[in-house]
């Protein structure tokens, strides 16, 4: 029971740091919490937000861990490969290559 009551508490002080410095970069910029920024925060992490819910699903699950960058790296040689020696033609099958 203390190590758990351990471990929330140094996740606390890690949520209370991180709030922290939102509240003084937020001090210094105030366009830092404006909607635009936060969407564009979002929009900017979006692929690597949709990656690691796939990890995560693999790690729950107990299966293999592979490595999400090298398959990502690999997935994308491949469409760019695709791509390049057709021409671009049909980005539509490059996508489901990519998938």
């Amino acid at each position: 029971m203390t190590k758990l009551i351990k471990y929330k508490k140094r996740e606390m002080i890690l949520v209370l740091v991180l709030f922290l410095a939102g509240l003084i970069i937020y001090s210094i910029s105030p366009q830092f919490a404006s909607s635009v920024n936060i969407i564009n925060v979002f929009n900017n992490n979006a692929m690597l937000g949709i990656m690691s819910l796939g990890m995560m699903m693999v790690i729950v699950t107990g299966n293999i861990d592979v490595s999400v960058g090298a398959s990502f790296a690999v997935c994308n040689m491949v469409v760019a490969a695709y791509a390049h020696n057709t021409g671009g033609k049909n980005p539509f099958v490059a996508v489901l290559i990519g998938m």
